[in-house]
């Protein structure tokens, strides 16, 4: 390979596209290794010597990563780590070099490394460290790309507020209706507080909000005759339609609700794009002037920007809370909805049943045919577990292959069916794989909430996790049920796991 054309900075035609790995030169050897395995790995190496040259290197998007090998001392390279945290890179920095001991690689780690990797580096652990760095890398750019829209939106609500204070004192009630909105990231929430404030600024017989994505519209109306202000819309009616939900507030009048109305309808405008709109509708005794409409304009702006950042909070949110390879809830999305469902369960005295479920034989299966393969395998375990669920029913990954169901208002008997449904499924699927047909199977733990022997959340898991436990001891494939006392044997008690 001729490197020259890869150290001048300039990549050839056959490495567009490939990802870009910086590589410190280092002792010949070692380096042509690297520069090789980079290679036949799919990356496109760029030799660089100096601190510098990565400090300039880094400035470029299209730079990925960083190999940086060393000697017997990491000095350099934590100085190296230092100022590029200074300098806010979110470049993959992987450590090469000898044994230096736990303490010293963890110091690596603590300033910014993605890994420390000892020479010798055995075949594939390179590979399989820049992947996982550069898929965390990727990650990591998604939720900042969603964070920066998130302080867009704030800022521009921001400056919105301070235009609304430089108007003049008949618009104090609209200030407070920004004030208002930003205080919630919840669209049903932000056009309720501007349904109820709108009539003390601008009177209106009936309000509606439209929403394109996703597709949304609300409806309020206001008793056109009462100036007090303490009335507030009234709801007679709520219904869903397909994806559309509609909440109906029907205007009263003393004399005859279809009168000829005058309307305003403005467009609710993100990134100078609609997204919606808003309308207006008062009687014809009582048109709207010029001033209206500038005055709506305005709530039409905070509006939409608000709605935007509701949107824009929840996406971050959902993404908080799934897991990114199979989509289901993560860990932690299942911890808070599992105290939820049990402080349910517990005031209401309804049944709930915990399901814990774990791929058998997994290890193997990776170790078989590669982690890609068992990513996909994952991924398909998920779907046909959450195609046997109720919508109410909650399934998330618990971890690696476990996956936990959360079954609210069930009892031990239906989940326990419901889990050797959810088993004989798995058996009985055939998973696909470019190579060859895969089976699979799935022992799983049943355990109920009950105010006697299961009395918390943490219990309910340790207990389903007992289960699970004698699934995978008695011969896996199967499920166990956990009790208290059983015919045969006492269980071993909530929290001694044997």
């Amino acid at each position: 390979m001729d490197e020259r054309n890869v150290g001048d900075g300039y990549l050839t035609a056959a490495e567009q596209g490939r990802p870009i790995v910086l590589l410190k030169n280092s002792r010949a050897g070692l380096h042509h290794s690297l520069m090789q395995r980079l290679t036949e790995a799919g990356y496109a190496p760029r030799p660089i010597q100096t601190m510098p040259e990565v400090f300039q290197a880094a400035e470029d998007p299209s730079v990925d990563a960083l190999l940086w090998p060393i000697d017997d001392c990491e000095i350099e390279a934590m100085n190296l780590l230092e100022q590029l945290r200074n300098r806010e890179s979110d470049l993959c920095v992987i450590i090469l070099g000898p044994e230096l001991g736990a303490e010293r690689v963890s110091a690596c780690l603590r300033n910014g490394a993605f890994d420390f990797l000892a020479l010798p580096i055995r075949p594939g652990r390179l590979e399989e460290s820049l992947q996982q760095g550069l898929e965390i890398r990727g990650s990591f750019r998604k939720v900042r790309g969603l964070s920066d829209a998130l302080k867009t939106a704030n800022e521009a609500l921001a400056g919105e507020r301070d235009n609304l204070k430089r108007l003049n004192a008949s618009l104090v009630l609209l200030n407070q209706l920004g004030h208002a909105m930003s205080r919630t990231h919840e669209a049903e929430e932000i056009v309720r507080i501007v349904a109820e404030r709108l009539p003390h600024i601008l009177p209106y017989d009936v309000f509606s909000v439209s929403w394109r994505e996703p597709e949304r519209m609300w409806m309020y109306g206001a008793d056109a005759v009462s100036e007090e202000p303490s009335r507030r819309p009234e709801a007679v009616e709520s219904r869903e339609r397909s994806s559309l939900t509609a909440v109906r507030r029907h205007a009263t009048h003393p004399h005859d609700d279809r009168r000829p109305m005058d309307t305003i309808d403005l467009p609710l405008l993100s990134a100078h794009q609609p997204v919606g709109r808003l309308r207006l509708e008062r009687g014809q005794e009582r048109p709207f002037g010029s001033s209206d409409r500038e005055l709506l304009m305005s709530v039409a702006t905070s509006l939409a920007l608000s709605l935007t950042n509701a949107d824009a909070h929840r996406n971050l949110e959902q993404m908080a809370m799934k897991d990114g390879l199979t989509d289901l809830f993560n860990r932690r999305a299942f911890d808070q909805l599992l105290s939820q469902e049990v402080k349910a369960a517990d005031r209401y005295r309804s049944p709930l049943c915990l399901l814990l479920g774990d791929v058998d034989h997994f290890k193997t299966v990776n170790d078989q045919f590669g982690h890609p393969v068992g990513d996909a395998l994952l991924k398909a375990v998920a779907t046909l577990l959450s195609e046997s669920l109720r919508e109410v029913d909650i399934v998330a990954r618990y971890g690696g292959e476990e996956f936990a169901i959360i079954l609210p208002r069930t009892d031990v008997a239906s989940a326990t069916v419901l889990a050797n449904r959810i088993r004989e499924r798995i058996d009985r699927h055939i998973f696909m794989n470019e190579q060859s047909t895969i089976r699979l199977t799935l022992s799983l733990g049943v355990a109920g909430f009950s105010s006697t022997a299961v009395r918390s959340k943490d219990a309910l898991i340790e207990a389903a996790d007992h289960a699970l436990y004698r699934a995978k001891t008695r011969g896996r494939n199967r499920v166990e049920i956990y009790e208290a006392v059983n015919s045969d044997h006492a269980e071993t008690p909530v929290g001694h796991r044997p």
